[in-house]
């Protein structure tokens, strides 16, 4: 029950880890293509 558990939080922090991983370049992409756009 427990290792289940576990499982499913480390599944759960590595989906968190690529979502946040996923926004941040996203955002930084987003900034070089404003930053491109305004130069």
């Amino acid at each position: 029950m427990f290792f289940g558990f576990d499982k499913c939080f480390k599944n759960l922090s590595g989906n968190l880890k690529e979502i946040i991983l996923n926004l941040l370049t996203n955002y930084s992409n987003s900034y070089r293509l404003g930053l491109f756009v305004t130069v």
